[in-house]
């Protein structure tokens, strides 16, 4: 089963090589930056494609009309922009300051996880 990976957010941390890195040691797939148009992206490596999106700001709250989720549609925005520009059956999503040193694709070879997918198709 084809995978892919995409990395969402901005690298404001400049944290994103290091996520790119860590993944690389084990993953050789489709590996995607979704980000912003106002971020530099033109030193990140290792990365198989770079989708900048408009910056659809933060997003209203949903217990007070002043105030704002936590990057709500910029979450949104950007892991639905890097999954529509996926190839892959199976995407992870991962936020652009995750550490991940360890393949977690290989839960999906078990046949009893694989029944249970139907109900997350995108």
């Amino acid at each position: 089963m084809k995978t892919s990976i995409v990395i969402r957010g901005g690298d404001s941390s400049g944290h994103t090589q290091l996520v790119i890195n860590s993944i690389r040691r084990w993953y050789d797939g489709e590996l995607t930056l979704s980000s912003w148009l106002n971020h530099d992206t033109s030193k990140l490596q290792g990365l198989s494609s770079i989708i900048l999106n408009e910056d659809p700001g933060p997003g209203p709250s949903f217990d007070a009309p002043d105030k704002h989720v936590q990057n709500g549609y910029r979450q949104l925005i950007s892991g639905l922009k890097g999954i529509l520009n996926s190839s892959g059956e199976i995407i992870l999503v991962i936020r652009s300051d995750t550490i991940i040193n360890k393949n977690p694709f290989h839960f999906f070879n078990d046949p009893n996880f694989l029944k249970s997918t139907d109900s997350f198709k995108i």
